[in-house]
């Protein structure tokens, strides 16, 4: 409900996720997520086969809030250099808008 477009969105971060996975592909917990993710959705089994890889990069996204409406908001990955497997990933608005319905979630609770 929160994302306009969902499956774009949806195709985008399982691309990016698998895109991340290589290093941690012997990783056993990282193995049993994605077999339980495998048993249990459809849908992640069908995309993960088909073997799409996407690295990040910044862009904008749209998301849908009940109360405030569209929020249009550019994201962005920080890698501490001395941390190489931390990211933060930093979401901004795009314009004015997206800033006051920001700021008014901030201040309803």
């Amino acid at each position: 409900e929160r994302l306009p477009n969902r499956d774009t969105s949806r195709r985008h971060f399982l691309a990016q996720f698998r895109a991340e996975a290589g290093a941690r592909l012997g990783d056993p917990a990282f193995s049993s997520l994605v077999s339980r993710l495998l048993d249990v959705s459809e849908t992640f089994r069908g995309w993960w086969e088909s073997h799409a890889i996407e690295p990040f990069t910044s862009r904008e996204r749209w998301f849908h809030h009940p109360l405030v409406g569209d929020l249009q908001l550019e994201h962005h990955r920080l890698a501490p250099s001395d941390q190489p497997d931390l990211h933060v990933i930093i979401y901004t608005p795009v314009n004015s808008v997206t800033t006051s319905r920001l700021r008014h979630l901030l201040t309803c609770g």
